[in-house]
């Protein structure tokens, strides 16, 4: 499974992460109807006003009628941010890299370029922040297979 979108028609700009943040990721909506589900860890890799790129465990369809929650720590604020896989590749054998466009109105989407503008200062000019949930590991993919095992 695998679908491909090009850069050419991001809108916005990503933030690639030398360090990824650890995050969590529960489906929340499946259609209109909100879904109970629980969540699991996953690795971001990058992230901009537009969506995100993640790895994970789970192999999920690429679909915009279901729709994803993502929480992790960013510039020292927890933020749950909504949307759906665009893109998916498996990288290795039961790890999935996927490609999440965001669902938000525009005062939103002007409050995360804000707010995205002001991570990609404090990631390369400090290189790495405290005020986020960075991943500590030096390998990422085994990391998240040791959450996955916890």
């Amino acid at each position: 499974m695998e679908t491909q979108r090009s850069n050419k028609h991001r809108q916005y700009f990503r933030i690639t992460l030398a360090q990824p943040l650890c995050g969590t990721m529960t489906i929340a909506l499946i259609g209109d109807r909100a879904i109970q589900t629980g969540n699991t860890d996953v690795c971001i890799e990058d992230i901009g006003p537009g969506g995100l790129r993640f790895l994970s465990h789970l192999k999920l369809p690429t679909s915009n009628n279901i729709i994803l929650e993502f929480c992790s720590k960013i510039c020292g604020q927890e933020y749950a941010l909504w949307g759906s896989v665009v893109r998916a590749v498996e990288r290795e054998k039961n790890i999935w890299e996927y490609g999440v466009e965001f669902h938000l109105d525009e005062i939103t989407q002007a409050r995360y370029v804000t707010l995205f503008h002001q991570l990609a200062v404090k990631v390369y000019k400090y290189k790495q922040w405290h005020d986020c949930r960075f991943c500590s590991k030096e390998n990422r993919v085994q990391c998240l297979k040791e959450k996955i095992q916890d």
